[in-house]
Order: C-alpha cells, then sequence, then structure tokens
C-alpha cells in the first residue's frame, strides 16, 4: 500500500508540480521526513501487532500531539487557543489512562505504539519545515514517501520481500485504492499544512482517531472498559484541538 502510494505521488509530481525546483534545505528537510516515514512504517505494524487498532491508533496519534504541540510553541511560533490548550490536557490525561489500563494486559503492549508516536511527530514537524523552505507538496510527498518504501522494504526479513507483490496480485482492489486514499491524504494535508501551523495541522487531522475508535468496534475488537473511556478522551481532546 505504501508502494501505491509512493507511485501515486510521483505520477502527480510529474504531471502537476513538473518544473518545480525546491532549495536544498527544502530536499534536506524532505529527506528527513523521509527517514521518519520509514521509522513509522517500520513500526506501525508492530505497534499494531500488540494492541488493538482503536487502543495504538489513539495512542500513536495522540502521542504525537503531546509531542508536536510543545515544539511548535517554544520553536515554530505557534500560539494555541485556551481551547486548543484544554484539548492538549485531555489528550494527555486519555493517554494516561489508556497507558495505565494497558500496563500488564496480554495483547496490549503499547511501547511499539509510543515509538511511533515519535516518528509521526518526527515527520510532521519535517513536512513543516520542508514546506516553510520552499518545496511543493507533491515533491515533498515522493521524497519521502519513497525513503519510507525503502525502509518498509528493508525491514521485511528476507525470506518475506516477495509478500507485498503476491499481496498486490492477491488483493489489488484493495491495496490499490488504499495507497490511492493514502496519496491523496498526504498531498491534501501536506496543502493544508503550508498555510497553518504543524500542531494545529496535525491536530485537525488526528480527529480521524474518532473513526478509528469506530471502526474498531465494527472489527470485533475488544477492549477494557478503562482503554476505551482513555480512547474517547484523547479523541475529545484531539477535536477541541481542531476545533480551536
Amino acid at each position: 500500500m505504501v508502494t501505491v502510494c509512493w507511485v501515486t505521488s510521483t505520477v502527480w509530481w510529474l504531471v502537476v508540480a513538473r518544473g518545480t525546483s525546491p532549495t536544498l534545505p527544502a530536499i534536506a528537510w524532505a529527506v528527513v521526513a523521509g527517514i521518519a516515514e520509514g521509522g513509522y512504517v517500520l513500526s506501525l505494524g508492530r505497534a499494531l501487532r500488540d494492541a488493538p487498532l482503536g487502543l495504538a491508533y489513539g495512542v500513536t496519534r495522540g502521542g504525537a500531539m503531546v509531542i508536536v504541540w510543545p515544539v511548535s510553541i517554544a520553536f515554530l511560533g505557534e500560539r494555541p487557543s485556551a481551547l486548543a490548550l484544554g484539548g492538549a490536557a485531555a489528550l494527555g490525561c486519555g493517554l494516561a489512562i489508556v497507558s495505565i489500563a494497558s500496563r500488564g494486559r496480554s495483547g496490549a503492549r503499547l511501547g511499539w505504539s509510543w515509538v511511533t508516536a515519535v516518528f509521526i511527530a518526527g515527520y510532521h514537524l519535517a513536512y513543516g519545515r520542508a514546506l516553510a523552505s520552499g518545496i511543493g507538496a507533491a515533491t515533498a510527498v515522493t521524497i519521502s514517501i519513497g525513503i519510507g518504501v525503502v525502509a518498509a522494504h528493508i525491514g521485511l526479513p528476507r525470506g518475506d520481500r516477495s509478500r507485498p507483490l503476491l499481496g498486490l496480485v492477491r488483493q489489488p482492489l484493495v491495496l490499490g485504492i488504499g495507497g490511492v486514499l493514502s496519496a491523496a491524504s498526504f498531498l491534501v494535508f501536506l496543502e493544508g499544512l503550508a498555510r497553518t501551523g504543524a500542531g494545529a495541522a496535525l491536530s485537525l487531522r488526528n480527529t480521524s482517531i474518532v473513526f478509528t475508535i469506530v471502526f474498531s468496534a465494527l472489527m470485533g475488537e475488544r477492549a477494557t472498559a478503562r482503554q476505551w473511556l482513555g480512547a474517547i478522551v484523547v479523541a475529545g481532546g484531539a477535536v477541541l484541538i481542531g476545533a480551536s
């Protein structure tokens, strides 16, 4: 799916963004974003292996916001509203509830979810710097996702490196649609990121936590009441920040 995302982004870049010449600092930041994307691709699968979708997604996305906001305020000049700060506080409380409720529970280890959160925060901040340095959204996605594809391939055991191609052959529609939607989401998000701060843009994007909680329940995943409470509080914090 990541490969399809990269191919879609590359085609868009060649057709729409041709002729653009980003600066070297912008390319450097796009490469940093790509390295973080690669780490994200490698750690996300492990995060989803160790915890249910709703919990893992809530921690990875909510945790990234907890990291991005202080950096954005301290170094990138963002000035959040009181509503945004209230949402960030709710996020922190929700993440604490999820972590405490999941401690020692079989099948709900959150270490890789937190590692994934760090990588998500890293590539969002790097994307923001790349865009501020003059790179186009399509160019940034093409560079960074390309690095992510390489990292994902290298991270697979040697005997499993043919499995992605086999998966695409067996499920072309699902993986194709997923890859195209991923590319579209990145391109639209980066266009928005170019017009606002990293903290606000990431927070608005992460209101998707609400949808993930619903989808994970429809998939039959089961978690404790405290874990769901924590995930819902995280979602509420994301909504508050996004609405600010």
